[in-house]
């Protein structure tokens, strides 16, 4: 976001406790803030901002929790408190504020002035009115999301709202508070979908993390182990127990034991392939849509990125701010975006991709297949005539992603640009109206009041004649891109994640069979599926009388629902018991063109959807 003006005269505060705060647990806040040089007279105020996990603050009633209050080191001066709570990221002008991160506490100079040293001191959760009686308010919760939490401080100095933006400028070096997490309570274990051969050693990725999903260190723990037989079993120090099970001659899971505190904390793999698709294929996990500090999110876009390679161990990644927060994204900040998206990109190893997401009365994802690329603005009146905006994405190779949280502009809808549609964000799903894990608002509302983008889910869209391919990802705000269940201000689904089929890890193949559609999406479990028509993979577009429909499914967990959908109807539904299925089914013309996809759902409640194919 363009930001509003950082002064250093502004003064100085402090933040109690000033050690590492456990998560969920419950503690009374204190600010203190001293004045700087210039002082605030009369009619100025002080604007402190709770970031949004925390318990939204309240003024009026002390016998209740969140209780706030301040007083002053002057008693001739006179303070009053008001509240603006506005939390959908507005850049709003009269409210004093951008909306993007927080509840935001106003105090305001009544009578007197504060001069240089002199100092306020909020008090977020006083609970002395009632001390420690069991049926008073207790001190607020604090997040279950661990992190780095910025209380920001600004100053209006004499109530004239000079500064720009929002006529309050920020006080340099506002205090900070940190969460940990709780003690390690399960690990997620991540290894590569595809191997090549027996002979490879198979690196495995554990994630430490506590009860609320927050990772524990910054990096997860690396270990390799090589088949030797169908099962085999390693002991890796006293700590793990790694057990190799074979599903059947070409798949592979692992079971996991890891001992601490004399406690067995037990997790499985996803399962890996010997083999590649189709003999060509490798199998690559990503995320397509997170959020940084640019926007309304948490961590920078190299704190991002790093959390993606490092923590939740994937293959491709993808930084996409909102254009219109606080009020748009800087030319300062899209510089910084890009050059860390060139900086983190190793082929072979890692994949980044730049991006941000176009918000206009519609919510879209737009990409660029390289570190460079124009940010086209919704707040632009150019660029919300679809016509001005594809022509402009067309002369830089990008392509267009429907974010399904509040759909496209359909008469806008570009066969080279609009390739993919994101069936599911930690929003929920937007596969059909009543479907699992449906985006909670989906049927309850015309997509932010635009007609023209009334068809909001995969099958109408599908059903209109469009083209589309499906992608998930996060739509992370906490800075955790690839593992997050996190908005900016709630715990949500887990994100999901989209998987690609490729040559290599490379932005250019990747880039390549997302634009071609050999891609799939989950809700984060990383869930093996293959689907082809006549030898064909996912996303093709065919002719052909008959149809020879083969797909094979290797699930996270043994149960599995599994369903082939044509032209939005079901043609076979099958429940295995197993980890593993593979089948061919034959079908024949029914329309001109007839559309296939196929849905997984696990007894955990994880989903696989295949992109379509197309045959005529």
């Amino acid at each position: 976001m363009i930001k509003e003006e950082i002064r250093d005269d502004l003064g100085k505060a402090y933040i109690k406790p000033d050690f590492p705060i456990i998560a969920s647990s419950k503690q009374t806040i204190i600010l203190t803030y001293y004045t700087g040089k210039i002082g605030i007279k009369k009619g100025g105020s002080i604007r402190i901002t709770i970031p949004h996990p925390f318990p939204t603050p309240q003024i009026y009633e002390f016998y209740k929790d969140n209780f706030v209050t301040v007083t002053c080191s002057k008693r001739e001066v006179e303070l009053s408190l008001h509240l603006e709570l506005n939390i959908f990221c507005a850049y709003n002008l009269e409210a004093g504020h951008s909306g993007a991160f927080g509840k935001n506490i106003f105090v305001h100079i009544n009578k007197g002035n504060l001069e240089d040293g002199d100092f306020i001191k909020l008090i977020y959760g006083d609970i002395s009115y009632y001390g420690k009686e069991p049926w008073g308010p207790k001190p607020p919760k604090m997040p279950n999301l661990s992190g780095r939490y910025e209380f920001t401080i600004a100053i209006d100095p004499d109530g004239q709202k000079k500064a720009q933006l929002t006529g309050y400028a920020i006080m340099k070096n506002s205090p900070f508070l940190e969460i940990i997490p709780q003690e390690r309570s399960k690990i997620y274990c991540i290894i590569p979908s595809v191997i090549n051969n027996k002979k490879e050693n198979i690196p495995i990725n554990l994630l430490f993390l506590d009860k609320f999903d927050n990772p524990i260190g910054d990096k997860s723990t690396k270990l390799k182990v090589k088949i030797k037989d169908a099962i085999d079993n390693y002991y890796i120090s006293p700590y793990f127990n790694i057990k190799l099970n074979s599903i059947n001659k070409c798949f592979l899971n692992s079971s996991i034991n890891y001992y601490f505190n004399k406690k067995i904390i037990k997790s499985n793999t996803n399962p890996v392939k010997l083999g590649k698709y189709l003999d060509f294929y490798q199998l690559y996990w990503g995320d397509l849509h997170a959020h940084t500090i640019f926007s309304d999110g948490m961590g920078t876009p190299k704190e991002s990125l790093i959390y993606a390679r490092d923590v939740a161990s994937l293959d491709f990644v993808a930084i996409t701010d909102h254009d219109d927060i606080g009020p748009y994204l800087s030319p300062v900040e899209w510089e910084n975006t890009k050059e860390h998206i060139n900086h983190f990109y190793e082929p072979g190893k890692f994949v980044t991709f730049l991006g941000y997401e176009y918000r206009s009365s519609i919510d879209m994802n737009i990409y660029y297949p390289s570190s460079e690329g124009k940010i086209l603005c919704g707040k632009d009146k150019k660029y919300l005539s679809p016509v001005n905006l594809n022509q402009e994405i067309k002369k830089q190779k990008g392509m267009i992603i429907p974010h399904m949280h509040f759909g496209a502009d359909w008469q806008g809808y570009d066969y080279e640009l609009y390739r993919l549609m994101e069936i599911y964000s930690q929003h929920g799903s937007a596969e059909y109206i009543g479907c699992p894990r449906q985006i909670p608002y989906l049927s309850g509302q015309l997509q932010k009041g635009n007609e023209k983008n009334k068809n909001a889910t995969l099958q109408e869209i599908l059903a209109l004649g469009l083209k589309m391919g499906i992608t998930a990802g996060s739509d992370s705000h906490s800075g955790r891109p690839g593992f997050s269940n996190w908005t900016r201000v709630c715990r949500t689904y887990h994100g999901g994640l989209t998987a690609v089929f490729a040559l290599e890890k490379t932005r250019e193949a990747i880039w390549d069979a997302l634009y071609k559609r050999h891609c799939y999406a989950t809700t984060g479990a990383r869930i093996y599926l293959e689907f082809c028509i006549n030898g064909l993979p996912m996303g093709s577009e065919i002719q052909a009388t008959r149809r020879e429909v083969y797909f094979l499914i290797v699930g996270t967990i043994p149960m599995m629902n599994i369903t082939v959908i044509k032209n939005n109807k079901t043609i076979f539904r099958k429940l295995c018991k197993d980890f593993y299925y593979q089948n061919v089914i034959n079908d024949e013309k029914e329309l001109d063109e007839d559309y296939y996809y196929l849905r997984i759902i696990q007894k955990d409640g994880e989903i696989a959807w295949s992109s379509p194919i197309w045959v005529k």
